[in-house]
């Protein structure tokens, strides 16, 4: 049986995808900073959380931008 993939589907999918990413990437900085907090390293930790953070916006909004010229208004 072969399911028929939506237009909601092949517009999410990359979204999940972003977001499955995003969440990995803050669970190893979670992970990072409890270990740099144990070795007394939080200054260089939250310096590359900040970079880290930056670039998950600039990614978020590269995402909304390639969303919004894929999605057709339908009247």
């Amino acid at each position: 049986m072969h399911i028929k993939e939506s237009r909601t589907d092949s517009i999410c999918h990359p979204l999940i995808l972003w977001a499955s990413s995003v969440l990995r990437l803050k669970q190893s900085i979670n992970q990072e900073r409890e270990s740099a907090e144990q070795s007394k390293e939080y200054y260089i930790y939250k310096v590359r959380q900040k970079s880290l953070d930056e670039h998950i916006q600039s990614s978020k909004h590269e995402e909304e931008k390639k969303l919004e010229k894929s999605m057709v208004v339908v009247y």
